[in-house]
């Protein structure tokens, strides 16, 4: 009696959890006819990312350009396997042996980004010069010579490996959040379009802003950035806005980026009126 009574509480507990548990692997779905988006669902209790909040389209329907497996699915063009490891999950998929890879935001690299490895999160370095693969922004959407773009919809710290370790392999992986990929079908042009709309367009900027700015690393004091502008009206150079980026918060970069007041009175006495001066001029 006692055997058919704990039979009976494994059938009523544990059984509806068999199958109404997720399924594992690849969902592909058309956003358009030329984006595809596939993410990759798991029920291992080591491989749980938090659910993306950055997912920009839900999906309109099945995808019929894909072909799934558990762990792996075939595109025209490209092979894509879902990898986990200790240093982040992701994707990878195998390069043809003339590919090329544009992208992955900004770099002192060549165009073609295959041959390299780099993080993406953004960093700042400063006087930087050629081969500094860390730099400033990152964006994870790249483009193929093979027609298609890949963009990773994915906010945290990642990684991209291009050909580096193997030369054969493109590795994309991420420290958390939902493994999420849009691949997008098309020549150079077609795939920037379609991004495009996919992330949204930005509104047109004002006539100013697409003028001649006037920039260096950093204004050391009124004076200083004075005599640069008078220097160009003297030689007729026009000129709609001038950038201070640094120094005006501070005398150093270190332990004063932050500031939100001009701290060197004696370097910038009166700031609100040295920007009216500017204003008054046209010049932002």
């Amino acid at each position: 009696m006692k055997n058919i009574f704990s039979t009976f509480l494994w059938y009523v507990l544990f059984l509806p959890l068999v199958f109404t548990q997720k399924q594992t692997g690849f969902v592909c779905e058309m956003v358009n006819e030329k984006i595809i988006k596939i993410k990759y669902l798991s029920t291992n209790p080591d491989f749980q990312f938090l659910a993306s909040d950055a997912v920009l389209l839900p999906a309109k329907g099945p995808c019929t350009l894909c072909q799934e497996e558990p762990d792996r699915v075939y595109i025209p063009s490209l092979d894509l396997t879902v990898i986990s490891r200790p240093e982040g999950n992701g994707f990878i998929t195998t390069l043809q042996e003339d590919e090329e890879i544009y992208g992955g935001g900004g770099r002192a690299l060549p165009v073609n980004r295959r041959g390299y490895t780099f993080p993406l999160d953004n960093h700042p370095w400063y006087a930087y010069g050629y081969g500094a693969d860390h730099l400033n922004f990152s964006v994870p959407f790249f483009i193929s010579s093979k027609g298609y773009g890949l963009f990773f919809d994915n906010p945290s710290k990642g990684h991209a490996d291009i050909g580096k370790t193997n030369k054969n392999i493109f590795d994309l992986r991420c420290s958390g959040g939902a493994l999420e990929l849009y691949i997008i079908i098309g020549d150079v042009s077609q795939v920037l379009s379609s991004y495009h709309a996919l992330t949204g367009f930005q509104e047109m900027v004002p006539k100013w802003s697409m003028g001649l700015f006037l920039s260096r690393f950093g204004y050391t004091s009124e004076k200083n950035v004075k005599s640069v502008t008078r220097k160009m009206e003297k030689k007729g150079f026009p000129f709609d806005a001038v950038i201070f980026d640094l120094f005006w918060f501070g005398d150093s970069i270190k332990s004063t980026m932050g500031n939100l007041d001009w701290v060197n009175k004696k370097a910038w006495p009166d700031p609100e009126k040295m920007i009216s001066g500017f204003m008054k001029k046209n010049r932002k």
